[in-house]
């Protein structure tokens, strides 16, 4: 029986529903690696979350069913993170986002207007529904990227703009693309977070015919034991989980791992580097236009030498035709010039004026006295 299949979505929101990984997350790419999210200050957005922010049921009805929801709540501080997971490319993220946060702002809003029914308020606080002492829990919402392709659309709202003068303020919303996230802020994530960005970014940045040599080296030498077969199979795909399961199964039966290992151990930092794969993949499109060049270059090569073959036939054509015609001509003024002989004999024996006979000739002939007189004087006339 097939085994089956795996939503990715589904898979990364149950292993980023661990508070440890989700704070590594956004300490990341939030605060620059820093300790700033502690586990222990993440709530999940339940009934006690409601409790303490007007409108929170609304809030998860907005959300997606792949979203990782937390209350970030301290001593003086609260707000809403929100982890999107996305495997392909959208490009309308800054707009979806900013709808995300402003439908939930506004779901606070309405909250507190009921909140405040049947209150005693004066004309503003009426009009607005809410009062100067009402606060709104802001929202932050960060989308974690883990497709194949680069990341090609807009990050940021402004960026979806036209042209304009009025200054705009930024947003709360953070796109991360995990193959460009920068290796010392992978190193300070948490350990199961950082083996599957390290991963991923194998997978993704690797060529493909050493991407299962360095994939078997890297779980060779690292320990994966908090990266569970489902996460492999969802995020990675069927054919790094087999070469997981070998590696693993291996590494039971106490095999030596120096053969998986080889060379690679230079190339697997390498990898991780999102600047060389940044280099890597440069150098990937190049050659790929270079042969696209060579390729349309001999294609051109091919149709100049036709178009070559082509004119030289027709100069062929053209040169035999000429030739034909040269002849032609040449078979014409010989028989005019048989035809004046025989006149000039014929006449000359009459005893008939010279001049008489240059002009009956040239009558005849159609040719002009004096190039009747060339053949005739100069004995170029042939011989009848």
């Amino acid at each position: 029986m097939a085994p089956r299949k795996i939503n990715a979505d589904i898979a990364l929101r149950k292993f980023f529903s661990d508070n440890a990984r989700f704070a590594s997350v956004f300490n990341t790419y939030y605060f620059d690696g820093q300790a700033v999210v502690q586990p222990e200050d993440l709530y999940a957005m339940d009934s006690e979350a409601a409790a303490v922010i007007p409108g929170s049921e609304k809030l998860l009805s907005i959300v997606r069913r792949g979203d990782v929801v937390r209350l970030w709540k301290t001593e003086t501080t609260m707000d809403i993170l929100i982890l999107e997971i996305q495997s392909y490319i959208d490009y309308g993220m800054p707009l979806r986002h900013k709808a995300e946060e402003v439908a939930f702002l506004d779901s606070q809003r309405t909250a507190l207007k009921k909140k405040h029914a049947g209150q005693k308020l004066n004309r503003d606080e009426f009009l607005s529904g809410m009062t100067l002492d009402d606060r709104l829990v802001p929202v932050s919402i960060l989308t974690l990227y883990f497709g194949e392709n680069v990341w090609d659309a807009y990050k940021e709202l402004e960026e979806m703009y036209v042209p304009h003068r009025m200054p705009r303020k930024g947003n709360d919303a953070l796109i991360a693309e995990v193959q460009r996230t920068e290796t010392r802020l992978i190193q300070n994530m948490e350990e199961a977070v950082r083996i599957l960005l390290e991963l991923t970014q194998l997978r993704y940045n690797v060529p493909r015919k050493k991407r299962a040599a360095m994939l078997a080296a890297y779980f060779a030498e690292h320990s994966t034991e908090k990266l569970d077969r489902e996460i492999v199979a969802a995020v990675l795909g069927r054919d790094t989980l087999r070469i997981y399961d070998a590696v693993e199964q291996k590494k039971r039966e106490g095999g030596d791992m120096r053969p998986l290992l080889g060379n690679l151990d230079q190339e697997i930092t390498e990898a991780l580097n999102p600047q060389w794969a940044r280099e890597q993949k440069k150098l990937r499109r190049k050659l790929r236009r270079q042969r696209q060049s060579v390729k349309r270059a001999r294609a051109e090569t091919q149709t100049a030498q036709a178009v070559a073959q082509t004119a030289q036939a027709v100069a062929q054509t053209a040169q035999a035709e000429a030739q034909a015609a040269k002849e032609e001509t040449q078979q014409v003024q010989d028989a005019l010039r048989n035809a004046a002989a025989v006149i000039y004999q014929t006449m000359t024996k009459l005893h008939v004026p010279y001049n008489i006979i240059l002009q009956e000739i040239s009558r005849v002939t159609g040719v002009g006295e004096d190039s009747v007189a060339e053949w005739l004087n100069l004995g170029q006339e042939p011989k009848a």
